[in-house]
């Protein structure tokens, strides 16, 4: 510190001077920065594995898509969907989050607004095709996507 401190006369002080691996003037050594990279990524809980499936449903009657969310291991996670009519504008819904305390599986909706409820059925009235691409994710705490499941499609009948 000498050198840097006024009237230090560019010199260290006290009895010794620092410098890498064990030293007198700090009684520590150097921290070996890449071992300790290596421990920490070793020490990182694996990424819970996701699957999705989509049970027999009547989304236009019940106003909800349905998707069976499973998780290996703790984790929140979502299922988003993009519903296409016909070559026309795309709907997209999401579930809620959900947090798996131990893994399992579990049954969510993912609800339709008023407004796209009326678009799915006045398709379906038409005889349009309409079909839900949905897939499952897990997000970690920031709620960025860890992992993702397959697309699984679906079409919806009126």
């Amino acid at each position: 510190l000498g050198a840097y401190l006024p009237g230090g006369n560019q010199r260290p002080l006290g009895c010794c001077t620092a410098g890498p691996a064990y030293d007198e003037a700090s009684g520590l050594g150097s921290p070996n920065l890449a071992k300790l990279a290596t421990l920490a990524v070793a020490l990182q809980p694996p990424i819970a594995r996701v699957g999705l499936s989509l049970p027999r449903q009547s989304p236009a009657a019940h106003g909800h898509l349905l998707a069976r969310l499973s998780c290996s291991r703790r984790c929140n996670a979502l299922a988003t969907a993009v519903i296409t009519v016909s070559r026309g504008r795309r709907i997209s819904v999401s579930s809620a989050r959900q947090l798996f305390l131990r893994g399992g599986r579990r049954t969510i909706a993912l609800g339709f607004s008023p407004a796209q409820l009326r678009r799915l059925r006045g398709a379906l009235r038409r005889h349009a095709v309409v079909i839900a691409h949905v897939v499952g994710q897990v997000l970690d705490p920031d709620g960025l996507v860890e992992a993702r499941t397959a697309v699984r499609g679906l079409r919806i009948r009126g």
